[in-house]
């Protein structure tokens, strides 16, 4: 038997997993599956082989198994062959000029102890069992209790933060309980720990300190292993959205993280003086795009269909960014504010007079807003908004499951409220 020297055949004997993953991802169990597409690495082999060689054409090698409820037999590890199943029946005999063959056992269902499995080969002549040759196998099953598949877990808001999953597990028979080991997914930049023993039925492993990347959040793989049988459980890591725990240190975690992926546009930066979602400002040398404190809630007044969380912080990028833009190089006020007076700006909408009417969207001078409020931004609504928000840059919103990257603990792959 594969992994099996000649000597411990009868003891320790061979180890089978219960077969109970999926590894050509159809959705079905491999031992309820009659064909493993691409094959199915799970399976044991067995090899049937007769020395000396020369032995009559007639002798055949009969294969018997006890504990059919626990283990099948199969021809190839895909458990199919020529368009049907490739399962053999017990007591099937093979002449030894066929020899060797290669067979494929699967486990069906757990021990109840060990080596409760025996495989036999059997050597006939003329009918007569003139040798055999025995090996015992114990089928193990490790099953996962805690954490369940899906469950969330949160670094701490602490400095460094924390992030905790306990985890808990059975090993069928259950003399292989305290020989369990666990293993987690790593996460890049954070100090991945096992408390006490990654040995046992329970073990708590912890990251310490949050990553640097926003891709390290997410799924992560729990693992329960012990004598080739193994199981897994994902769960997905958030990190904490109002905390400062981020390897910046100083911007909140949802602005750090956010900023790394699609969601983020163009130049901008925290500020957390802002009494609102974002503003564009004159830093003494240009115009430039801020985000505040807000930016992660949701728009009350409606505006982009009431965006929420990491929906709202993409639109708001975009249009501070615009706004930017706009004031740096529409030659509206692109050295200071200073210029800005009743005289350049008469409707005191931040579009210098001159321009209104170069821009090709029919302002008028003495009137602002020129168009009514279609998107609901209530107070402050004028033709610089207009503007703005007709030629600004688009956002889909986020999809979760699909877009797979806003990992708040508030959030939408989180499924709590902002």
């Amino acid at each position: 038997m594969e992994g099996v020297s000649e000597n411990e055949e009868e003891n320790p004997g061979g180890f089978v997993a219960v077969n109970d993953n999926d590894d050509d991802g159809d959705d079905v169990a491999d031992r309820l599956d009659t064909q493993v597409t691409g094959g199915d690495d799970d399976l044991v082999q067995v090899t049937l082989s007769v020395t000396p060689s020369g032995l009559p054409g007639s002798d055949q090698v009969r294969v018997t198994w006890t504990g059919q409820e626990k283990v099948d037999v199969f021809k190839t590890n895909s458990k199919w062959s020529g368009g049907a199943s490739s399962e053999i029946a017990l007591g099937k005999t093979y002449a030894v000029s066929a020899l060797p063959k290669q067979l494929n056992v699967e486990g069906d269902g757990a021990s109840d102890a060990l080596r409760d499995v025996e495989i036999k080969l059997e050597l006939l002549h003329q009918g007569t069992v003139c040798h055999s040759d025995l090996i015992k196998v114990t089928v193990v099953e490790v099953t996962i209790t805690s954490p369940r598949a899906g469950d969330h877990v949160t670094f701490s808001a602490a400095s460094p933060g924390v992030c905790t999953i306990s985890g808990s597990a059975t090993a069928s028979p259950g003399t292989y309980d305290p020989d369990i080991l666990w293993t987690a997914d790593p996460t890049a930049g954070s100090t991945l720990a096992y408390q006490d023993d990654r040995y046992g039925t329970t073990v708590t492993i912890t990251y310490t300190a949050l990553p640097q990347s926003n891709a390290q959040f997410g799924p992560k793989t729990v693992e329960a292993s012990v004598a080739g049988a193994s199981d897994q459980r994902e769960v997905k890591v958030f990190f904490p959205k109002w905390g400062t725990n981020n390897p910046g240190g100083s911007q909140p975690n949802w602005y750090y993280y956010w900023s790394q992926t699609a969601a983020s546009y163009g130049s901008h930066s925290y500020d957390g003086s802002l009494g609102g979602t974002g503003a564009t400002v004159w830093d003494g040398q240009a115009w430039v795009a801020r985000m505040g404190p807000a930016a992660p809630n949701y728009t009350s007044a409606g505006t982009w269909n009431n965006a929420q969380g990491i929906d709202l912080f993409a639109w708001m990028c975009r249009h501070e960014v615009k706004h930017s833009q706009d004031l740096n190089g529409q030659q509206w006020w692109p050295s200071c504010p200073g210029q800005r007076n009743l005289q350049t700006d008469s409707d005191s909408d931040w579009m210098r007079d001159s321009e209104e009417a170069n821009i090709g969207q029919g302002y008028l001078v003495e009137a602002s807003p020129t168009y009514p409020d279609q998107w609901n931004c209530g107070a402050g609504y004028s033709d610089t908004e207009h503007f703005c928000l007709s030629t600004q840059a688009q956002w889909t919103p986020y999809v979760v499951n699909t877009d797979d990257y806003e990992w708040s603990d508030t959030g939408k792959e989180h499924g709590e409220p902002y």
